[in-house]
């Protein structure tokens, strides 16, 4: 990789400590986590997984884990609110065109990963998606602990992550459904 490309990559990265995860500002919550924030939680959970998920290509897991949400640093985070009048296909479309801006000198392994990874097709996609989910439910429960009850949204139907037929995160899921229950019982 050219030197100046990859200044320029570190610096695009760099806008994520700053740009927020706009669905939790949509559930009131006044100073959500960065995406730099929740990417790391992201590469933590996909690296234990990995430790109990056998098959898993680790390197190639953690690698689209850190790179997954890259694309955001010239997009920013899209909230499910947005999602209701893009369309998959044009989100997946900006996405790979953020990593071709950020790529352009022909690193495409990156774009190769961005891609795989939406797909959801290779084990390590679907892992690095769970562990995105799983993220995410972790951090809606802090949320919901610090009186932000908009976030309870997230909790209704985790079927999509069950759906991955990943058996720790299945078993992952139902604890955190238990615990969500719980706090939601002490109310």
């Amino acid at each position: 990789m050219e030197i100046d490309q990859f200044i320029n990559i570190i610096k695009y990265a760099g806008r994520l400590k700053n740009l927020p995860r706009n669905g939790w500002i949509f559930r009131g919550v006044p100073n959500p986590e960065s995406i730099s924030d929740h990417s790391y939680r992201v590469n933590l959970i996909t690296l234990f997984l990995s430790e109990v998920i056998s098959g898993l290509d680790i390197v190639k897991a953690l690698k689209i884990s850190i790179v997954h949400d890259l694309g955001e640093s010239i997009l920013t985070d899209i909230p499910k609110e947005t999602m209701e009048i893009l369309t998959e296909s044009a989100k997946l479309e900006s996405e790979h065109n953020a990593f071709e801006l950020l790529f352009k000198d022909g690193y495409s392994e990156y774009i190769e990963l961005i891609d795989e990874y939406n797909k959801r097709e290779t084990l390590e996609s679907r892992v690095v998606y769970a562990a995105d989910k799983l993220e995410m439910l972790f951090q809606g429960l802090e949320y919901y602990r610090n009186g932000y009850s908009e976030v309870e949204e997230f909790f209704n139907d985790l079927s999509y992550i069950k759906n991955l037929d990943i058996e720790y995160v299945t078993e992952l899921v139902e604890k955190i459904e238990e615990e969500f229950n719980k706090l939601k019982m002490k109310e």
